[in-house]
């Protein structure tokens, strides 16, 4: 199995692709993106942006 077709059978379905954010979820082949976001009642802001880098 080549690199392409190995790429081409698991780059499908849901899932977190986009790196950035950890409340996005892509479904590929189709590019469609749900982007999650979460109030904070303390803070008085929408938390949408959830890198992996901030999470220890």
């Amino acid at each position: 199995m080549t690199y392409d077709e190995l790429r081409k059978k698991t780059n499908v379905g849901w899932n977190t692709w986009y790196s950035s954010s950890m409340l996005s979820h892509v479904l590929l082949p189709y590019c469609l993106s749900v982007n999650l976001g979460f109030y904070s009642p303390i803070e008085k802001k929408v938390i949408n942006n959830v890198n992996y880098s901030a999470i220890e």
